[in-house]
């Protein structure tokens, strides 16, 4: 059998003060803010497009068919 070693293992590595972990806490926040933030602009940028091409495509469907009904009928 393996022999037991006698030695402490560490769960940890490192060990922080306090400070150090505040400013990596901070820093994970800041990193988190943008994140989102890029996530909300990408999604706004999306969702104006969408509205952007809806309305040009009503627009030129509309123009087709008054164009076709004036044709036919004043025409």
């Amino acid at each position: 059998m393996a022999e037991l070693k006698n030695e402490k293992v560490r769960v940890v590595k490192e060990v922080y003060p306090a400070e150090a972990a505040l400013v990596e806490a901070l820093i994970s926040d800041i990193k988190t803010r943008v994140l989102l933030a890029g996530i909300e602009n990408r999604f706004s940028a999306g969702f104006y497009n969408g509205m952007v091409r809806g309305f040009m495509i009503g627009m030129i469907v509309s123009l087709l068919f008054f164009g076709i009904l004036f044709a036919y009928f004043i025409a």
